[in-house]
């Protein structure tokens, strides 16, 4: 089975899910079962599909979702357990964090206001 062996999310912001998209292939003689185990799915990884069956000389899509649950630093292993064939391993890296934004304004005038009155000001 042949795959592309890593797969780069680069910087992320935490709580933001984010796709990548994977090919695994049969390149052997027989259909080929594949399965990624729940123990090496990283927190905030979906797989999908998680399980599946890919003919002799086929391809099989996987989409590989993340959602930073904290700003991290993200560097694991993929495992496809294939039934009687060898692992096939993904590596995984993303730097998830907390995006930083501030107001550009250094000062908001709201003009005279009197008690229980609101004003609203737009800014660019």
């Amino acid at each position: 089975m042949a795959v592309e062996r890593k797969i780069e999310y680069g910087v992320v912001a935490v709580g933001v899910p984010i796709e990548r998209a994977l090919h695994l292939k049969n390149v052997g003689q027989a259909p080929a079962v594949f399965t990624f185990e729940e123990k090496h799915i990283p927190a905030g990884c979906i797989v999908r599909p998680q399980r599946g069956s890919i003919g002799q000389g086929s391809t099989q899509e996987i989409t590989v979702e993340f959602t930073a649950p904290k700003s991290q630093l993200v560097e694991c292993t993929l495992v496809a357990e294939v039934r009687c064939g060898k692992p096939v391993k993904l590596a995984m890296a993303a730097e998830a964090c907390v995006p930083e934004v501030a107001v550009a304004e250094d000062e908001l005038d709201f003009g005279g206001l009197v008690s229980s009155q609101y004003s609203v000001l737009s800014t660019k």
